[in-house]
């Protein structure tokens, strides 16, 4: 095990020493202080059908982001390799956006804020969705980074993200309002990370921002940076398994879940266990649990990596986790099963050899606060439902300022942009572009969308603006003329 004594932080005061924590013996019981008063795992039954289910088209790579949006009116999922986005309305399932945008490496929970941009430019910009203003800049490790994962605060008032260093990995964790620096550590893992070949990492915030729980998968540990003390804690939380760039690479630790008291936290790992620790210590609490593990192509240019999604309920009663046999299930943290959530037989394409017999494996959960569970598995999505359905979609009705503007005339070949703005909107939503009945191929996430006229005609143009509950349009008609300057 490389331990984190030798990490460094950089730009604040002297480090106090990093702890390592033994593992010990576990604890038999637990010692949490109450639970949060958000209910709904008493709503759910023994077997939980799909409320809805879709096959996607293609593989989910690196997700950088799966959630509900605040009204729990849209289910938004977002890769980070392929800078590829779908939005679902959580209703019916209808697929309401698809596209490419900027590479976004985070959106933060309320859907104000997304951290874009990619590794060679030696930046990261944090971005408000609605305006496109960038409201902080981030430096990154090196001008060779890959960024291995970001996130958000709790109420967006932090940023971290991860980047690539000589030995190891660089945390920076970088303030909004004030576009400046809190703290910056870097971890030695003893390799150069790869975001090709290298797993990647976790983050999550405790509920009060004070603190952040990292892990490092090549290692296999789990890390505690507390931001007030600014002391770093590590633990060997799963021995990492053997591997090599041309199979699995190496990793030990998977997934985590930092309960909703943030008085302990959840780890899947390589050797198909569930451990649970306790925060800010990192002492072994509980039994283990047996968990699912399954491998997943990540990367178009990796090898497979392995998944295994864990997330509490917003109650912090029960663990979504993946059963061995590759069902989603929720348990009590004594491991007895109180639900199941029953997935469709998977009638699409499957990679072949990259799913150690669990057909579709899920990657990620959400929950909202109505008893609705997302799942966002390797070739799919769907919600399942723990008691009764609580939004509907309709028609019109957007409370909303919305406004369109572009070119009325292009000439042929030519690029049009047009500026979409909303105003007095509450919920976050999403907006597409569409000509003549035709969603663009490469519209932003808000602000603005570019689209090329090749033929002369009448375009009829609408924008289109919807937050899960409700939905609104603007239109415009578009004169693209022919192009006389090619006949000369």
């Amino acid at each position: 095990m490389k331990q984190l004594l030798a990490a460094s932080l950089i730009g604040c005061v002297a480090l106090a020493g990093c702890a390592d924590v033994d593992e010990g013996p576990a604890e038999s019981g637990w010692s949490v202080g109450g639970e949060t008063t958000v209910g709904m795992s008493a709503d759910c039954a023994e077997t939980v059908e799909p409320s809805w289910f879709t096959e996607q088209p293609s593989m989910w790579y690196q997700p950088s982001f799966f959630g509900f949006s605040p009204n729990s009116g849209l289910l938004l999922r977002a890769d980070s390799v392929m800078a590829s986005a779908v939005a679902y309305r959580a209703a019916d399932g209808e697929e309401f956006y698809a596209g490419v945008g900027p590479y976004s490496h985070a959106v933060d929970a309320h859907w104000r804020l997304e951290a874009r941009g990619q590794a060679y430019t030696n930046d990261i910009d944090v971005v408000d969705r609605a305006t496109d203003e960038v409201l902080a800049t981030v430096e990154l490790g090196d001008t060779s980074s890959w960024v291995p994962a970001a996130s958000f605060g709790p109420q967006g008032e932090l940023f971290t993200v991860f980047s690539c260093v000589e030995t190891g990995l660089r945390v920076s964790v970088w303030s909004i309002a004030d576009d400046a620096s809190v703290l910056d550590v870097e971890l030695d893992t003893g390799e150069r990370c790869n975001g090709y070949y290298s797993p990647n990492p976790e983050i999550a915030y405790t509920p009060d921002a004070g603190a952040l729980v990292l892990t490092l998968p090549s290692t296999g540990e789990l890390v505690h940076v507390d931001l007030r003390e600014e002391r770093v804690t590590s633990v060997l939380a799963h021995e990492p398994a053997e591997g090599d760039h041309n199979m699995l690479p190496v990793e030990g630790i998977l997934d985590l879940a930092v309960h909703p008291t943030g008085e302990f936290a959840a780890t899947s790992g390589v050797d198909g266990k569930v451990r649970f620790w306790t925060l800010p210590g990192l002492e072994p609490v509980g039994e283990p649990l047996t968990a699912g593990v399954a491998a997943v192509n990540l990367n178009t240019y990796a090898p497979p990596h392995r998944v295994s999604p864990l997330e509490w309920t917003p109650d912090g009663r029960l663990l979504a986790m993946m059963s061995p046999s590759g069902d989603m299930v929720l348990r009590e943290r004594t491991g007895e099963t109180v639900s199941t959530l029953v997935s469709p037989e998977f009638e699409g394409w499957i990679p072949e050899g990259t799913t150690d017999g669990i057909v579709n494996p899920p990657m990620a959960i959400a929950f909202d606060e109505n008893g609705r569970i997302g799942v966002g598995s390797y070739l799919s999505a769907g919600i399942w439902t723990c008691g009764e359905e609580v939004i509907d979609h309709r028609e019109g009705g957007l409370d909303a300022q919305i406004e369109l503007e572009g070119p009325e005339e292009l000439r042929a070949g030519r690029r049009g942009v047009f500026h979409a703005r909303v105003e007095g909107a509450d919920a976050p939503m999403v907006m597409r572009l569409v000509v003549d009945g035709e969603q663009q191929l490469w519209p932003q996430r808000g602000g603005s969308f570019n689209w090329h006229a090749y033929e002369p005609g009448t375009y009829h143009v609408v924008l289109e603006v919807d937050d899960g509950t409700a939905s609104a349009t603007r239109e415009m008609t578009v004169e693209v003329t022919p192009d006389t300057t090619l006949e000369r």
